[in-house]
Formats: structure tokens, sequence, C-alpha cells
């Protein structure tokens, strides 16, 4: 088997031969395709040139792993009492992606065929062969019980979100730690792929405390700041402060009302992106991570409570029709007026013992209380679906006039600058309940999901090595196949 798996590892890349079309004998489009057509022999062309089409296709280059990754997956198909696992080392592989074709995990050592890739591996596509090419990041096709796994999941990294990329036809898949340009993903509007015809598909990651969660349902904030009463807050903008701030003026409900004075009043504001519900929830509750309040003089016993609005950046104040949460002010900003019936409040809770100092900035390495705040915000939220809203802008204050209150913004929960003591699960978050569909699942297909433009770029790794050993099979620092 050594000799095997090293034939396919050394087998020199050929052009494609003229070969019998698959549309031979067949009509498209109202012409007749003789039976026996052949298509054209292709060449291979240099890696740099454009606009490739097939038979021809680029030369691959010296480290490209596609052959190696094909080797393991037959290897381990070859071995399925002793084998189950294609692990990837730390390291960079440039591959035609993560191709699964025809595996049934479930007769497997174990009943899976897990995909595991260490901490620092990244799995970066090439340029694809030719630009009819299918070269997805990860395509599973006709394939049951796959296990994908890793501590930095860079194989399933994606630039940006992207609905078009879909997995289909697939039974008992799980993906965990799903990166979406660079931020790990922990709600379902993050996930950058569809899915249909899907016996079981667990989407997972692993939290600060090193536990595994499945992904939540519903979204994390795609925008939010604070807005500031006082004289000299009216005019900035605060979407890139690490916390958000709110404190009543005593003007209005939620000091909505407040226009010009020595008030300190303070609102915050928070969007989420609704495109990844398909049905109007039965549940749907905002998470805000409590980082502490200002004044020195409040017992830690008081109490405050949160206060919700939904409000549109199209009605702003002064008469304006658009104050987005990047530039928004305070002199421009949702215009609303908050009652008792229109709000969603949560439950009371104690300021604690946390202070945070005044004023905006970073406040980058203070405590944090870390208490989920919650609010029920099911009816903004249904309303929100039914009026077919991409997004959905809250209002928040609390009813406290001597309070202010500082809670983690999606800045201040990741990225190199954030808050020292937050985690990624703090931000801003929106979790749904999703009511029960009667349509019928629909049935199991054949599909992968494709790629989704370039992946970060790092230093190559050293050219692979071939070995076979009972197990494991490692391929250098390449792939490679074991048991668990």
């Amino acid at each position: 088997m050594q000799g095997q798996l090293a034939d396919q590892l050394s087998a020199a890349q050929t052009a494609s031969a003229a070969t019998t079309s698959s549309m031979a004998g067949r009509t498209v489009d109202g012409t007749a395709i003789p039976a026996g057509q052949k298509t054209s022999a292709g060449s291979l062309v240099s890696a740099s040139s454009v606009n490739v089409r097939y038979p021809n296709q680029r030369v691959m280059a010296a480290n490209d792993d596609t052959y190696a990754l094909q080797a393991a997956i037959a290897t381990i198909k070859a071995n399925p009492t002793a084998l189950n696992t294609l692990y990837f080392p730390n390291g960079t592989y440039v591959w035609s992606g993560l191709l699964v074709n025809g595996v049934d995990g479930s007769k497997l050592k174990g009943g899976k065929l897990k995909i595991y890739t260490d901490e620092g591996a990244l799995l970066k596509n090439r340029v694809q062969a030719y630009m009819e090419a299918f070269e997805p990041a990860i395509g599973i096709i006709g394939s049951s019980n796959i296990e994908i796994d890793g501590v930095n999941l860079d194989n399933v990294w994606f630039s940006k979100q992207n609905t078009g990329n879909t997995i289909t036809g697939v039974t008992n898949a799980t993906l965990n730690n799903l990166r979406v340009a660079g931020r790990l993903v922990e709600y379902t509007s993050q996930l950058p792929l569809t899915t249909s015809g899907i016996g079981t598909l667990a989407t997972t990651y692993t939290d600060a405390n090193g536990q595994t969660k499945n992904v939540k349902s519903g979204a994390l904030t795609n925008g939010d700041t604070w807005v500031g009463a006082w004289t000299g807050d009216q005019t900035s903008n605060n979407s890139s402060d690490l916390t958000l701030i709110t404190r009543n003026t005593g003007v209005g409900l939620m000091g909505e009302q407040y226009t010009t004075g020595s008030g300190d009043g303070k609102l915050s504001y928070i969007q989420f992106p609704l495109g990844s519900l398909t049905r109007s929830p039965s549940q749907a509750t905002l998470h805000l991570t409590y980082v502490g309040h200002r004044y020195s003089s409040v017992p830690s016993t008081d109490t405050d409570q949160l206060l919700v609005q939904p409000v549109s950046d199209t009605t702003c104040t002064g008469g304006g029709t658009s104050c987005p949460v990047n530039t928004m002010t305070w002199q421009n900003r949702p215009s609303f007026t908050a009652t008792s019936s229109s709000v969603a409040k949560s439950a009371t809770f104690t300021l604690g013992s946390t202070l945070i100092p005044e004023g905006g900035g970073t406040h980058q390495g203070n405590a944090i209380d870390g208490r989920d705040i919650t609010v029920d915000i099911t009816s903004f939220v249904q309303n929100a679906y039914a009026a077919h809203q991409s997004t959905l802008l809250l209002a928040v204050g609390d009813t406290g006039t001597n309070h202010e209150l500082r809670f983690v913004s999606s800045e201040g929960a990741t990225g190199s600058g954030k808050l020292t003591n937050a985690t990624a699960d703090m931000a801003p978050g929106l979790t749904v309940t999703r009511r029960r569909s009667s349509r019928p699942a629909r049935p199991a297909g054949r599909a992968g999901l494709s790629r989704m433009g370039p992946l970060p770029l790092v230093e190559s790794r050293p050219a692979l090595r071939c070995c076979l050993r009972a197990v494991p099979c490692r391929l250098g620092r390449g792939p490679s196949v074991s048991e668990p």
C-alpha cells in the first residue's frame, strides 16, 4: 500500500485527452449531438494564465497538495477497519479544495469519517485549474457520517458571508468552529452557506471556557453605537467605542425627548440582520453583557431595568431621513416616542460593584461584571419579519435617572483592540426560537459547499514527504490518516 500511495503522490499532471463527450447522442437546445462526439484534447498552460477554459488547465504549483489529499482519502477508504481520520498538522496546504465524494463514514472505524485541522493549519484554495472546474473550499457529495472539526478551522474560512454557497444531500455532518473574515461563527446569521436535504447537520463552536456549544439560532449585531445628550457629546459618533452606554435624562420614558441643556443622557442603538430568518420566530431575545456602572456613590444594591424600542434610521431628529449607526449622533439619530406599551423591558437587576469611569473611548482594561441582561423582543422581530425588513434597529435605554450603565459593544468583544476581559460571546446578540415548519424536508441530493474567494495568505509549508505505517499515515507536514 505504501507504494500505491507514493505512486499517487508522484503522479505527474497530464493534459486532458480527447474523450467522448457527456452530451454525445443527446439533443441540446434543439441541436442533435452525434453519437461518439469527442471533446478536444487539452493543453497544460502557465499557472499565471487568465481565462483558462476546459479542456485546457493551469499547471499545478510545486506545493499543490491536491494529489496528496486524494491519496489520503483513498487510503482511508481502502482501510475502513483501521483508519477513520484525515488530520492536518500546523502548516499551509494549497489544493483544489476538500472534496469528499461517495464516502460512507458509517463503514469506517468508529462510524464516522473525521476531518480535523490542528491549530495554525490553513487550507488554502489554489486558483482553480480552469473556469468551469468544481473546486469548492468544502464539497461533500453523496456522502454520510462526516465530521469536520478543528481548533482553527481555516479550511472552512470564508472571506465574507454569501448564502449562494450551499451544502446539500449530506447526513450526519458536523461543522465546528467556522470562521467568517476571521470571526468565530456563534449565530446562524453569520453562517456563510445555505442548506437543504440534510439529514443531521450540527454547527458548533468552542466558547471561551473551552466548552463546545451549538451555534445559536439568531443574529450577531452588525452595528452598534451610543449617543450622548451632553453638549460635548451631541455631535460625536461612538460606533467604534468598546462599550455601549445608557443613562436616562428623565425627559421622555427613555430620556429620548431631551434636546438641549445641561443633561448628560445617553442612549444606545443596536442593529441586527434578519436575512437568516426563514420564518417568523416564536421567541426572540436580546442579549447584552453588563460591564458595570459609573458612580461609586450609588449603592451596588440599587436596581435598574433596560427599556428597548424598535426605531427607524430613516426617521431622524431634526426632520432628517438618514441616521445610520456608523454616523449617528445625538443631534442626528432615530426620532421616536417611548411609551409603556411600545417598549420591551428587561427584568430588574442590581448594579453591582464594578465601576467604570465616565466618558467614551476604550476603557480597555476595566473589569467586566459579565451578567447577561436579556429582553424579550419577540413582537419586534415578528413585526419586522412580517414587514420584510432586512434589519432590525433597536434603541436601548434604562429607567434610572441617576445611573450610567455600560455594556459590551461588538467592537469591545472581538479584535486586537477589544476589552481585555471580554470574550467574543459577549457581543450584543439576538437569539430566536423558530416555529416548526409543516413542510416536508426536500430529498437529499448532490451538491457541495462552494469556495467564496481568496483566503488569507500565509507562509507556505515545506514540501510533502510520504510515509505509511499501520496508523497513522502522515504525509510529512501534510494531511495524515489515522484511527482515533
